[in-house]
């Protein structure tokens, strides 16, 4: 990857086109550092010649406003060289039409398994999982499903290191013949991301009729699973493939010195200043807003993004978004029909606040899901969240964000909670691929603030006594606090003053381990301290009108401290 050093450079424009959302964020050379400036965002154009160039200088008129300087000059084209300031165009994008995946591998429990979840990526859809097996004991027009689910790319997977392959070299010769009579530009691309003892084979098998690209096993043992190396290439293949075709490309091209490139390489660029520049250890991401929710999680070997279960508001069905609506709200068909878009009426605010809400319990719940593969019961066995920065949706307060995201994330243990009230994550990414420096001098200006700390342990939520919180403040002086189970409790601290926090479990309470205790010694924030005694997992799932009896309880003693 080209890195252009930010010489001559005074300021950064950073575009993140999504289907739904176009923003622009400035990044400024201020005072011989970087720093983010302001951000506008619109909706995103993907009709007519132009495409994505309608919403992108709307945003960028939008920007013009908030900082009263010219960015668009008037052929509508971006000032890049207007002494003296020198400005800098980068783009990142997941609007252009999805990669159609098909998986075939030698077992549904592993292979298929982990490369199922390895394309669990917002411009990737699945669009077939099939067992080699299975397919070789059918007949010859089973195979023909392959091709019906008209693959943009086949992934090839399975066989353990130790292993041999021969059914992935039967399920290639398979291939040759079901696109014998189409043309080679035709073809699917093939992923071999199987045995390395099998690629040799495919490859002869395969080179002629196919564009082959090969990868790391994504399952070379039982308990191993590689996804990352299928992830980067799916990242690859989309932006070579279908990025390229979308609407305004060629002008977006135009505009900077560097190809625009796929949203996931621009968070994945920036994953790693999140251990080095604020030392967190598994930081996970969230963007709510009114039509998409992210999440996106990285860990110390690896880096995941899940989404899209429930990311556009209106594709979650009836019974979803009833079950996260509070009991006593307003007609819940209406509330339905609003976030549909077949409510022909003005909704009221009422209306609309709710379906906001529940439609954002609904898409992180199944965002959840989708990221980790793990059901509800699972969730206690994530391990500590380090980081959440979320970006909250109008008309919802910051607090009922949070308290979605404690509801429907799980953090268990002792979570930090940053707030990144800008969403500037993804133009940051794409400004850090080509302009590292300037994006390390803003992730140290302080652009996150520091929102709280939430500690929740396991346990029964009807346990009298859960846990003991002891506070020493800065001047020694000593808090002490008996907190009962089923509880949500919020305590207000100075935010700049280190504290040191003792939680001690009671009861059937604990933490990892069965640790009774847990301390740390930080700054809080402005939201405070959280304590969570509801237990984990949360009974959402399993008992959705006892949790929806609570939500009015719950904002309140958030809102209270």
């Amino acid at each position: 990857m080209i890195m252009v050093e930010p010489d001559g450079i005074s300021r950064i424009i950073a575009a993140d086109i999504s289907t739904y959302e176009t923003a622009v964020c400035l990044f400024a050379h201020i005072d011989g550092q970087f720093r983010f400036v302001a951000r506008s965002a619109t909706g995103t154009s993907l009709q007519g010649d132009e495409g994505v160039i309608t919403g992108l200088r709307q945003a960028l008129r939008l920007l013009e406003h908030k900082i009263q300087v010219p960015l668009l000059g008037n052929d509508q084209e971006l000032i890049t060289n207007h002494a003296p300031q020198s400005t800098a165009f980068v783009a990142c994008s997941s609007a252009a039409a999805p990669l159609r995946v098909v998986v075939l591998g030698l077992t549904a429990t592993y292979s298929n398994a982990r490369a199922e979840r390895a394309c669990r990526l917002p411009f990737v859809e699945l669009a077939g999982s099939f067992e080699i097996s299975h397919l070789l004991e059918q007949s010859p027009n089973e195979w023909k499903l392959i091709r019906s689910a008209k693959p943009d790319v086949i992934v090839l997977t399975g066989g353990f290191e130790d292993c041999g392959a021969g059914p992935l070299e039967l399920a290639a010769h398979y291939l040759v013949k079901l696109y014998a009579q189409q043309s080679r530009e035709e073809h699917p691309i093939i992923i071999c991301a199987a045995a390395q003892s099998a690629l040799r084979a495919l490859t002869h098998t395969l080179g002629d009729d196919f564009s082959i690209r090969s990868v790391e096993n994504v399952n070379p043992a039982p308990e191993v699973g590689r996804l990352l190396p299928l992830k980067q290439e799916l990242v690859e293949v989309y932006e070579k493939t279908k990025l390229v075709k979308l609407p305004g490309y060629e002008q977006l091209l135009a505009m900077g010195a560097y190809p625009p490139i796929a949203t996931f390489r621009a968070m994945q660029t920036i994953g790693p200043a999140l251990y080095s520049s604020l030392g967190l250890a598994r930081p996970v991401l969230i963007h709510m807003a009114q039509d998409t929710t992210s999440i996106w999680e990285y860990a110390e070997q690896d880096s995941s993004i899940g989404i899209r279960a429930g990311a556009e508001l209106s594709q979650a069905s009836a019974n979803e978004i009833k079950r996260w609506l509070p009991l006593g709200s307003a007609d819940a068909e209406l509330i339905v029909d609003y976030l549909h878009g077949e409510l022909h009426t003005t909704p009221t605010e009422e209306s609309r606040y709710l379906a906001i809400l529940a439609a954002s319990h609904q898409a992180l719940s199944g965002g959840i899901r989708l990221l980790y593969g793990l059901p509800d019961a699972a969730r206690s066995q994530l391990g500590d969240t380090d980081f959440v920065s979320f970006h909250h949706v109008s008309p919802i307060s910051e607090i009922e964000a949070l308290l979605t995201i404690l509801d429907t994330v799980q953090p268990f243990g002792a979570s930090r909670i940053e707030l990144d009230g800008h969403y500037i994550w993804p133009s940051l990414g794409a400004a850090a691929c080509v302009y590292p420096q300037a994006a390390a001098d803003i992730m140290a200006d302080e652009n996150l603030r520091a929102y709280g700390i939430c500690i929740a342990p396991s346990g029964s939520s009807y346990a009298q006594k859960a846990v003991m919180v002891e506070i020493v403040r800065a001047n020694h002086s000593r808090e002490r606090y008996n907190i009962a189970g089923g509880t949500i409790k919020r305590f207000m601290l100075p935010q700049h003053e280190v504290v040191e926090i003792t939680v001690r479990c009671r009861g059937g309470f604990s933490f990892y381990n069965h640790q009774r205790t847990t301390r740390l010694v930080t700054k809080i924030g402005a939201l405070g301290l959280i304590i969570d005694t509801r237990g984990r997992p949360l009974p959402i799932e399993q008992a959705g009108l006892l949790w929806r009896t609570r939500v009015a309880g719950d904002l309140q003693a958030l809102t209270k401290a």
